[in-house]
């Protein structure tokens, strides 16, 4: 058996880092099992092999694994469990794991395991979870062993998930590369590299794709970062700095529950100008009310914000401070004082109140209506349950503004090249009127909150839609 020689660096490995890219019927899920079986003939190894989402692994990965294990001709080297492949004559362990489980603990767990010295992430585009990815990381040190951690992906269609920033553009590559760059090692392979073991039907498709959808083909078959997500919901929207939030207009908040698997995500929207503008203001699995709350009154307060202007008068906020024609003293002081008697405040007093208060409208995915009510009761937040019928009509809806968000909303902006329609099952290059459902918690917080508010002012899309 002869394995393509741009592997050869894989198996002389000497850098915690590798990467492991390809497209589709390039060949690297088989190099990386062979190189994995034969790194088991090292005593006293274990491996820790995950996807982000894997069915049960005696049913789904050990079985690729044991078809290579039959084509090395090693079976009575090996024994197999419900969850590992044992190499008999070592004691070395490949152990098999996924990521996203019902009880949202696995990677606590993952912790524990003894003598890791490799962790494999295979299907790497799948996770969006940089904390998650940081927390595995920092848990595979073994004193005076040679530490790897290899991702193997098929690169994503956009340029906006955390593994190409963190490891091609922070290591000054712009895509897929072959080479050795500080402590990770690159490797990438194509079809092309491949076409022995691949038959006709599959190199037809290829060809068809190159002649229909080249951006696709470069995306798909020869495994290269793509600039343009097929089947994107939102095309439209744009990053901006965060201080370009608009500071002269109302602002209200949109929410998503979450708390074991999923993250709860708060988003602060505003609408000027025919656009809308967002900022993440929270995200955060197993938060409790307190801890989002407190982030909604910390970031309604303390943004600075337009109260009011006219000829004679300009009112704003900045951090709690109210600045009155260039006269600053605390909201508090003010609100508590007389002065708020002087000539001209009615006009812009109760909105500073409210704004005090934190009496900017939250809608909420109405699934949760005890947490609404809690925030109501216990927080003075006017909190209410956004409307929840009819999704495609809400996204068909925001689909035609023109909307923007800030440097600093991470989260929006990587859900943001992730959100996309459901491919149809006959056909993948065709879509359902619904999205996919998984990487979506800003985005749903951010239907909830800006659909919700914009039809209940009566505002219109640019297609003319309520």
């Amino acid at each position: 058996m002869n394995l393509n020689r741009k592997y050869k660096p894989l198996f002389r490995l000497k850098t915690r880092y590798c990467m492991i890219t390809g497209g589709r019927g390039s060949g690297k899920s088989f190099a990386l099992c062979t190189y994995l079986l034969c790194k088991t003939f090292k005593p006293n190894k274990t491996i820790l092999f995950t996807r982000y989402t894997m069915t049960s692994a005696e049913i789904s990965i050990i079985p690729e694994f044991w078809e290579k294990v039959e084509l090395l001709g090693y079976e009575s080297y090996f024994a197999k469990t419900k969850n590992s492949i044992i190499n008999l004559c070592t004691g070395s362990t490949i152990i098999f794991r996924g990521l996203k489980t019902s009880s949202g603990k696995q990677t606590a767990n993952l912790k524990s395991i003894p003598n890791l010295t490799t962790w494999v992430l295979d299907e790497a585009e799948e996770m969006h979870d940089e904390a998650m990815f940081d927390k595995i990381d920092l848990s595979v040190r073994k004193k005076g062993e040679q530490i790897e951690v290899i991702l193997a992906l098929n690169p994503p269609d956009h340029r906006q998930h955390f593994i190409f920033r963190r490891f091609f553009k922070g290591y000054g590559l712009s895509d897929v590369w072959n080479g050795l760059k500080d402590d990770c090692t690159f490797i990438h392979t194509t079809y092309l590299d491949n076409l022995k073991n691949l038959d006709e039907s599959f190199l037809a498709r290829a060809e068809r794709f190159k002649e229909i959808d080249i951006e696709k083909y470069n995306n798909v078959f020869l495994g290269h970062f793509g600039t343009l997500a097929s089947g994107l919901i939102y095309k439209n929207w744009e990053s901006i700095k965060d201080d370009m939030f608009p500071d002269d207009v109302p602002f209200w908040y949109g929410a998503d529950w979450g708390f074991s698997n999923d993250p709860t995500a708060i988003v602060r929207i505003a609408y000027k100008n025919e656009a809308i503008y967002l900022h993440e203001v929270f995200y955060k699995k197993e938060a409790f009310s307190n801890d989002y709350c407190s982030a909604i009154i910390s970031d309604a307060r303390n943004i600075r914000h337009l109260i009011y202007q006219d000829e004679e008068m300009k009112v704003s906020v900045n951090g709690g401070i109210l600045d009155i024609n260039g006269e600053k003293m605390p909201i508090s002081t003010f609100l508590s004082n007389a002065s708020h008697n002087m000539e001209g405040a009615a006009k812009w007093v109760k909105q500073l109140e409210m704004l005090w208060r934190v009496s900017n409208e939250i809608y909420c995915d109405p699934a949760r209506p005890e947490q609404i009510a809690d925030m109501r009761a216990f927080h003075s937040l006017e909190a209410y349950p956004a409307v929840n019928t009819d999704k495609s009509g809400r996204i068909d809806f925001l689909r035609y503004f023109k909307v923007y968000y800030t440097e600093s909303s991470k989260n929006i902006s990587e859900e943001l090249w992730d959100y996309k329609w459901m491919p149809k099952k006959e056909d993948a290059t065709q879509y359902e009127n619904k999205p996919m459902d998984g990487n979506d918690h800003c985005m749903d917080a951010i239907n909830y909150g800006a659909v919700t508010h914009l039809r209940r002012l009566g505002i219109r899309n640019s297609l003319g839609q309520e």
